[in-house]
C-alpha cells in the first residue's frame, strides 16, 4: 500500500531543465545588471574626460588670453590719444569719395588701426569659441567712447570702402563683440548665435 500511496503523489522535485532554466534566467538578469553598471561606469568616464579636456584647453588659452589682455591695456591708451587728438575724429566724419581706405590705411590712423584690430580679433576668438565670452564680459570694458567715435567711419566703410565698392564685413567681430555685450548689458545670458546676424 505504501508503494501505491508513493506512485499517486505528485513528483515535486525540480527537473534539470527547470534548474538550468533557472540559471538561465538568473545568468540573463545578472548579465543585464553588469552591463547597465558597465554604461554607466563608461559614461562617468567620459564626463571626467571631457571635464579635463575643457580644463585643458583654458590652460591652453590662458596665455593668450593673458596677452590679449595686457594688449588691451595698451589699446585703451592708444585709443584714448586717438579720441582726444583734435582732428582725427573730424577726419573719420568727413565724406572720402575715392572710399575710406586711403585714410584708414594712412600712417595717422594707425592707432585706430591698431584699436579696431584688437577687437576684432578679440571678437573672433569669442565668436568662434576659443575664449569665453563670461570671462571677457567681466575683465574688459568695451569700449563704449570708442565705438560711438567711430560710427560714421563704419557706415563709410560698409558703403565705400574704395571706389564705390563697400565693405560690408569692416569689424564684423567687433560689431558681434559689441551685440554680445549689449545683450548682457539688458540683463539677458543669450546664447552665442543672438549675434552672429548683426
Amino acid at each position: 500500500m505504501k508503494e501505491a500511496n508513493k506512485m499517486n503523489l505528485p513528483n515535486f522535485a525540480p527537473s534539470r531543465l527547470d534548474q538550468f532554466a533557472r540559471i538561465t534566467q538568473v545568468a540573463s538578469g545578472l548579465s543585464i545588471i553588469i552591463g547597465i553598471i558597465f554604461t554607466v561606469a563608461q559614461l562617468y568616464k567620459i564626463s571626467l574626460d571631457q571635464q579635463q579636456s575643457a580644463r585643458s584647453a583654458k590652460m591652453n588659452a590662458l596665455a593668450t588670453v593673458r596677452e590679449l589682455i595686457n594688449e588691451d591695456t595698451d589699446v585703451r591708451l592708444k585709443m584714448d590719444a586717438f579720441l582726444h587728438e583734435p582732428g582725427k575724429i573730424a577726419e573719420l566724419a568727413r565724406p572720402h569719395p575715392a572710399g575710406v581706405k586711403p585714410m584708414y590705411s594712412s600712417p595717422e590712423m594707425k592707432d585706430l588701426r591698431d584699436a579696431g584690430h584688437h577687437y576684432e580679433v578679440m571678437g573672433a576668438m569669442v565668436k568662434s569659441g576659443y575664449v569665453d565670452f563670461d570671462f571677457i564680459y567681466d575683465v574688459v570694458e568695451f569700449p563704449d567712447d570708442f565705438w560711438s567715435a567711430t560710427e560714421k567711419l563704419r557706415k563709410q566703410a560698409n558703403e565705400n570702402w574704395s571706389n564705390g565698392n563697400g565693405l560690408s564685413d569692416f569689424w564684423a567681430n567687433f560689431r558681434y563683440l559689441r551685440c554680445r555685450y549689449d545683450t548682457r548689458r539688458h540683463g539677458k545670458r543669450e546664447p552665442s548665435d543672438v549675434c552672429r546676424s548683426s
